[in-house]
């Protein structure tokens, strides 16, 4: 059974064979390899001599364990694991055994598990000895298999609870491979350190896929749903929650962009940054980890609704309550990135009046982002956004442009008023005023969309 699964998977690949996945991951190999010998030819060395030292042989297991965390993000951006049987393998009495088999083979011939290996082979090989290079390779590839096992589990697990398990496993690997260079690899060879090492990475692997094994399937746990509930405005809200966590396009941007300003705000604040930024601009930028997500969304406003527009306009649809449920997600995912903010009023990093006045005036300029209802356009609720360009129109990202607007604004008030205390409330009463005008706005824009609804359903679907 298992030699029918491989067979049907390999006339599957065969006839759609994901080409932009391997450039991108030979796009970034060679990034890679290019920045690294930018990096010596700037130094005044030559790459020849990354591992001519009389004691490189030492650091093939930091080497190996620093390209695992890259690697492990490269996998989840760019592995797709088939985890679920379709309606072929329905047919056939295949076992969970069969099927968990065939998972662990997928990744065995996974060409994205031998890329980092080859990669660690070919810098091995520029000064290591031949014997050192292939040590090197093998835990290469033992590690980048673990990875795979790792990002495959995670794919197959339905539920936050089954995910968090996996991380928590990974990261306690990494604190165990943290102690162990530390600790206990000065005291050994350099092969019993490959050796000890590679028994540990084997010992998780193991884990991994007993825990991929015994992971349920959604059709194995999931009850069947009896009771029908009332669509009420909370439970329209909680849809929009699920968008941004089910869309791969939205989901990833999020939590890069977000994670991304977040820090660099941290950094900022914590920094000395006398004379290096003009007056002003440190307090602008606390505005974007609060604002800027939700410009990521509002600018294609109905891009997921698109899909199923036409089933939407052949029910009692009330466009007001949906352009009014849009502009109180906003409103709470600027309050989400504000709590995630709200540990710097207490290290003292910015005053609480500065990061309230900021998502007073967020959440109004939130307003500005439902006129994009107009123009959106259907997107691909199944791919990232990741060099991916379908949906792409120059409407909705110059739209996006101009929402950097309320943010120059900002800057120029910081800039030129001498009080920042005065700023900060100017920006809370132009928050509150526009939130004031947001039903009249609404129902406004709410009341075109209605009277244009054919001509623009038929923009949407283009």
């Amino acid at each position: 059974m298992l030699r029918i699964l491989l067979r049907h998977w390999w006339t599957i690949s065969c006839r759609t064979f994901d080409w932009k996945r391997l450039g991108v991951v030979a796009y970034f190999a060679l990034c890679m390899v290019f920045g690294m010998w930018m990096g010596f030819e700037a130094s005044g060395n030559k790459m020849s001599t990354l591992f001519h030292h009389p004691d490189s042989m030492y650091y093939i297991v930091p080497l190996v364990v620093g390209f695992s965390v890259s690697e492990v993000l490269m996998k989840l951006f760019l592995k797709h694991d088939i985890t679920g049987s379709d309606d072929y393998v329905h047919t056939k009495p295949i076992s969970r055994r069969t099927w968990n088999s065939f998972l662990f083979a997928l990744n065995l011939v996974d060409y994205l598990n031998w890329a980092v290996p080859v990669l660690v082979l070919i810098l091995a090989c520029l000064g290591l000895p031949l014997g050192y290079a292939l040590l090197a390779f093998a835990l290469a590839l033992l590690v980048s298999m673990t990875d795979g096992l790792l990002i495959t589990a995670h794919h197959k697990a339905q539920g936050w609870m089954f995910k968090f398990v996996l991380w928590l496993a990974w990261l306690v690997y990494y604190v165990f491979a943290a102690v162990f260079m530390v600790l206990l690899m000065p005291q050994l060879s350099p092969i019993w350190r490959v050796m000890v090492w590679g028994i540990v990475t084997l010992l998780f692997a193991g884990c991994l896929f007993i825990y991929m094994c015994y992971l349920p399937h959604y059709a194995d746990y999931r009850q069947q749903q009896h009771v029908a509930r009332r669509l009420t405005s909370g439970h329209l809200l909680s849809m929009d929650w699920k968008m941004l966590m089910r869309v791969k396009r939205f989901r990833m941007t999020i939590l890069l962009v977000s994670a991304i300003f977040v820090v660099q705000v941290y950094l900022n604040a914590r920094g000395n940054n006398d004379g290096v930024y003009p007056r002003g601009f440190l307090d602008t930028y606390l505005l974007m980890p609060i604002f800027f997500p939700a410009i990521i969304i509002g600018q294609n406003l109905l891009g997921v609704e698109s899909n199923f527009l036409h089933g939407l306009l052949t029910r009692p649809f009330d466009m007001e309550s949906l352009l009014r449920r849009k502009l109180l997600f906003f409103i709470q995912l600027n309050a989400l990135l504000m709590l995630v903010l709200l540990p710097g009023v207490f290290l003292s990093y910015w005053s609480l009046g500065k990061l309230l006045s900021s998502f007073i005036f967020s959440s109004g300029c939130d307003l500005f982002l439902l006129p994009s209802c107009l123009f959106s356009q259907r997107l691909d609720l199944n791919s990232t956004s990741f060099f991916n360009y379908q949906g792409g129109k120059m409407s909705f990202h110059l739209y996006g442009l101009l929402m950097l607007l309320p943010l120059m604004f900002t800057f120029a008030l910081y800039h030129f008023l001498p009080s920042g205390q005065l700023v900060q409330a100017i920006l809370a009463v132009i928050g509150v005023v526009l939130l004031s005008l947001s039903p009249f706005v609404i129902r406004r824009l709410a009341r075109y969309f209605w009277t244009k609804r054919h001509q623009l359903v038929e923009t949407f679907n283009q």
